[in-house]
């Protein structure tokens, strides 16, 4: 395990180990090789957001900057004193430890005052959020923040479902793939857990008869058109007959 601020204590925050974070990447970068940008929504005591700090610049891992919120400020308080600490014993590292500390946003995520974050997440091609424990408010909380502020390249892995289908909007925020992390891939079992990719995806209406997207009323327009032109070219051979 990472022994990072929480040691052994992270258990208790329900942290993602490394060995999860191939599979956040591989299934976020979805084929793109280009550099993209990471975000850990919820990152506890940072470990992911670390590695993804170590990893930038390595060969398998295209990652151009990597940030993360925490809600909770005695999770951020105990990143920030081991990043002291680490950079007191490291002296030579202390320009990669202010990077790190730099990224790290204490911000309520779902709060609309929270610029950072959604300035972080508006620039993010991959987010990732552990969010199986959380209750289903902040669940569907954090999926309305994310449908009105993320890219449309983005990609969302997440522990649990993230959804939003509000009416009236003309985006959703829908799951597109689902998965499983291998074993040994969180830190509070050794079992399997369940992922969900999700992406923004333009509305879908119903109208009774299944579906009804955006593309039916222009569909309808140039039906209209077509059919006017044929009446109007009828009447002028009738005319000049």
């Amino acid at each position: 395990m990472w022994d990072g601020p929480g040691g052994q204590a992270a258990l208790n925050c329900k942290e993602a180990l490394p060995a999860a974070f191939q599979h956040v990447w591989t299934l976020g970068a979805d084929g793109r090789t280009e550099p993209l940008s990471f975000h850990d929504l919820g990152c506890g005591y940072g470990s992911l957001l670390v590695l993804a700090h170590v990893l930038k610049g390595t060969q398998n891992f295209n990652i151009s900057t990597a940030t993360g919120t925490e809600i909770r400020a005695d999770l951020h308080d105990a990143f920030m004193r081991w990043l002291h600490d680490f950079q007191e014993a490291a002296p030579l590292f202390a320009t990669a430890v202010d990077d790190i500390r730099r990224s790290f946003i204490l911000a309520d995520m779902i709060s609309p005052d929270a610029v950072a974050v959604q300035t972080a997440v508006r620039q993010a091609d991959i987010i990732w959020c552990n969010n199986m424990l959380f209750p289903p408010e902040l669940n569907a909380a954090v999926a309305n923040m994310l449908r009105q502020c993320m890219s449309a390249r983005a990609v969302v892995v997440s522990t649990a479902e993230l959804q939003c289908m509000e009416q009236g909007t003309p985006l959703e925020l829908r799951t597109q793939n689902r998965f499983m992390f291998p074993p040994d891939s969180m830190s509070w079992t050794g079992n399997a857990v369940p992922g969900f990719m999700s992406r923004l995806t333009t509305r879908v209406h119903d109208h009774g008869n299944g579906r009804d997207d955006h593309t039916a009323p222009r569909r309808d327009v140039a039906r209209d058109r077509t059919r006017r032109r044929q009446s109007r070219t009828s009447r002028a051979q009738a005319i000049g007959s």
